[in-house]
């Protein structure tokens, strides 16, 4: 897959940080798909559009 590997990529160059989902209880836990965050503004604003 690309995206995966792009994701990879850009997650090793520290373009990017994918904070996975938090299993362990409680109600305020992450349940959802993991976050995105990216460092790089310039970058982002380019991602969306």
């Amino acid at each position: 897959m690309k995206v995966k590997a792009y994701l990879e990529a850009m997650s090793v160059a520290h373009a990017i940080f994918l904070i996975a989902p938090f299993h362990g209880g409680g109600r305020r836990e992450i349940v959802r798909q993991p976050k995105l965050y990216g460092f790089d503004t310039g970058f982002v604003t380019f991602a969306r559009g």
